[in-house]
């Protein structure tokens, strides 16, 4: 896996370009640090806050399906600029490195969804 990491680093360039204007990220979004009641958010927790790219944090609510159609829906209502499409074809790019980090701290069984990023990466 390491060299088909150490390839796509060196197209990241051309694969993702910088933001607009980068967002202040969580960092760690998931529903365990999310605090949902009535339909809302209500607050979050334990962030590893960062300025980067919002698809990052959008990404990542995918990972564990935190966030679906609706949130979606709502966020492009929201951000007219936000390109669906082109997001569908960075989310994977995003995913490598919480899918890393999941191999460091959770394990080798992480392994495969990682190797399953970079074929659809073509790294």
């Amino acid at each position: 896996l390491r060299g088909r990491i150490e390839r796509l680093a060196e197209r990241l360039e051309e694969l993702v370009a910088e933001p607009a204007h980068p967002a202040l990220l969580h960092g760690d979004i998931w529903s365990g640090n999310l605090r949902v009641g009535e339909g809302r958010i209500h607050g979050l927790i334990d962030p590893a806050i960062y300025a980067g790219h919002p698809e990052i944090e959008l990404a990542f609510l995918t990972m564990f399906g935190t966030a679906g159609a609706p949130f979606f829906d709502a966020y492009a209502a929201l951000r007219p600029e936000f390109d669906r499409r082109g997001f569908a074809e960075r989310r994977p790019l995003y995913l490598i490195y919480p899918h890393l980090t999941h191999v460091m701290i959770e394990g080798p069984g992480w392994a495969r969804p990682l190797a399953a990023l970079l074929d659809r990466l073509g790294a």
